[in-house]
């Protein structure tokens, strides 16, 4: 009777690995576009250009349950907002239909992707500077750096700051 006991139990803990695997295959034709996990995907591969390294933080985002976790908030709310309402709420979009997409680089660093409503696509680093937010573009060169002055965000340099 014992062992009659552990071979359907065996058999259910074995059906619910192979169905709990199987997830990402049935999901990866849900409509959405996973947002969120495709976030946490991309700031694993800029943890490091080493592919051990990124191999590591991979066990540790599975181990951990970070992908797990984000997959999660992906399947239920924000896909499920983004099919019901056009929208995915893991991006910002702005008055005039642009996309803008943030990743993180690096501590102090986010490149920022925007994508205009007629699909032209921009990007720019944003760095965390001492005493302000310096924008580069992709060429290097300083777009703007904003600053607290007099209790305000205001543009202290870069080319944004010249008089035309």
């Amino acid at each position: 009777m014992r062992i009659q006991y552990f071979k359907t139990r065996a058999r259910a803990i074995i059906a619910a690995a192979v169905l709990v695997g199987m997830v990402p295959t049935f999901a990866g034709g849900c409509f959405g576009t996973f947002q969120l996990t495709e976030k946490v995907y991309d700031f694993n591969r800029t943890i490091s250009h080493d592919k051990w390294i990124q191999w590591f933080a991979f066990l540790v985002f599975a181990i951990v349950p970070i992908y797990l976790i984000s997959f999660g908030v992906d399947l239920v709310l924000a896909n499920s907002v983004e099919f019901w309402g056009g929208r995915n709420p893991i991006t910002a979009y702005g008055p005039n239909g642009e996309i803008l997409t943030a990743t993180p680089v690096s501590d102090g660093m986010v490149r920022l992707e925007i994508t205009d409503a007629k699909g032209s696509k921009h990007t720019l680093l944003l760095v965390r500077e001492a005493e302000s937010i310096a924008a580069f573009s992709t060429s290097g060169s300083v777009l703007a750096r904003v600053a607290d002055v007099n209790g305000k965000p205001a543009i202290v340099g870069g080319l944004l700051a010249r008089e035309p």
